[in-house]
């Protein structure tokens, strides 16, 4: 059984490579599980009305609610755009984190890198070209965001993942309690 826990977020726009470096922490962090917070979008047509996101947020939050359940998960691993502090805080006001450290990773790189991260999607079949301007679009809104940056500009997701494995196991890279996140 872990000793200690930890519910890490990674957050970035589209492309930037967070379920590639989140499946790298997957492997780096066991015992783990992970959540793309887009499995929870996988429905077609796709459509962000209030009632569907309030419905991938519920059960975004139903999921990590089972992971934290599980004492054998020390590491629990949720991947997702999250654009804005209050997706992240919200979730964690919903979430039971007694004896859990938060840990919250921005994945950032520059336009150019990621207007190329997704064109190489776009060549291997798993995005469409035009998810590049709605990326670049939230691409500056991470900046602003409290937690540290990771720049995937110029490394891969398995240098992305040791970088945020070696800063949850150094200490202060928790998020502090819930009444100190707003």
């Amino acid at each position: 059984m872990p000793s200690s826990r930890n519910l890490i977020f990674v957050n970035g726009p589209m492309g930037v490579g967070k379920s590639a470096t989140c499946q790298r922490l997957l492997d780096i962090l066991q015992p783990a599980a992970y959540l793309d917070g887009d499995w929870c979008w996988m429905m077609k047509p796709w459509s962000a009305t209030p009632r569907n996101i309030a419905m991938v947020r519920a059960n975004i939050i139903f999921v990590l609610r089972q992971y934290l359940a599980n004492p054998e998960i020390g590491n629990i691993i949720l991947g997702w755009v999250m654009h804005q502090s209050d997706i992240i805080t919200g979730l964690l006001d919903a979430l039971p984190l007694a004896d859990v450290q938060v840990h919250v990773f921005s994945l950032v790189c520059t336009p150019e890198a990621l207007k190329r991260r997704i064109m190489m999607d776009v060549a291997n079949g798993t995005r469409s070209e035009d998810v590049i301007p709605r990326s670049l679009e939230r691409l500056p809104l991470y900046a602003s965001m409290p937690w540290p940056k990771i720049d995937v500009s110029e490394i891969n997701a398995e240098e992305a993942a040791c970088r945020i494995a070696n800063r949850i196991r150094t200490v202060g890279t928790a998020v502090p309690p819930k009444t100190e996140v707003r």
